[in-house]
């Protein structure tokens, strides 16, 4: 039998007493303008450092809700996410009736901004969810957590 060995580390003991938060989820597109435009209209974003020459269009940080997402442009040779069971991102819908809301509205919203109309409804038991794509083909997720 072998010996475990305790790992410890200074990022680990700073984050035990300062725990980290995530910053933002990065994803990349074919079109970051078009994108922005997507993201705010369909989602409600916030385009964040517009006017900075650093981080107004590449990248280009969104808020949408509490978290932030940076659009990137697609490299020559990168792939996009497609498929939900890897990379995605999912944000949090609290409310269980704003959620049977989005679920019947979703479909139309997102064929009323030239995507893909697909929405896949998945129920996990405690968990709701609609998986959905932007206009590059990315998994984006809704999600409802239920309380009882």
């Amino acid at each position: 039998m072998r010996a475990s060995r305790a790992f410890s580390s200074v990022t680990r003991s700073v984050f035990a007493h300062a725990p980290p938060s995530l910053d933002h989820v990065c994803i990349v597109c074919k079109d970051v303008r078009k994108s922005i435009t997507f993201y705010e209209r369909v989602l409600g974003a916030r385009h964040l450092y517009k006017d900075d020459p650093n981080f107004g269009v590449d990248p280009a940080f969104l808020q949408i809700g509490s978290a932030q997402v940076a659009l990137l442009p697609l490299a020559a040779g990168q792939t996009q996410i497609r498929d939900h069971n890897g990379a995605h991102f999912a944000m949090t819908c609290k409310d269980a009736n704003d959620f049977a809301t989005i679920k019947a509205s979703l479909s139309s919203d997102l064929a009323a901004h030239g995507t893909n109309a697909h929405v896949q409804f998945e129920d996990y038991g405690r968990q709701l969810s609609l998986f959905f794509s932007d206009l590059d083909d990315n998994i984006l997720e809704i999600t409802h957590w239920k309380t009882s």
